[in-house]
């Protein structure tokens, strides 16, 4: 028999409280239950000025990878980032 482990995935906000390490979320997480072990990845929402929407992905990237985007940048369009 072929057993087949599916990740599932969603994205949900969250507000951090760091004196107590919690992760409080808006409602209840449909479908899962008390208890149940969490894959958490971390992206911070940062408030973006009108017309700067690129600026919620700061951070996303690592150095190496901001690197590779802004070569990449230049090689097709012949400018810097």
């Amino acid at each position: 028999m072929l057993v087949l482990a599916l990740k599932m995935s969603r994205t949900i906000q969250a507000e951090y409280i760091a004196s107590e390490c919690i992760l409080k979320l808006e409602k209840p997480l449909p479908g899962i239950e008390d208890h149940t072990r969490l894959e958490v990845e971390i992206r911070v929402v940062v408030p973006t000025q009108t017309g700067q929407p690129w600026m919620k992905l700061e951070g996303s990237l690592s150095k190496e990878e901001g690197e590779a985007l802004a070569r990449a940048v230049h090689d097709a369009f012949g400018r810097d980032l």
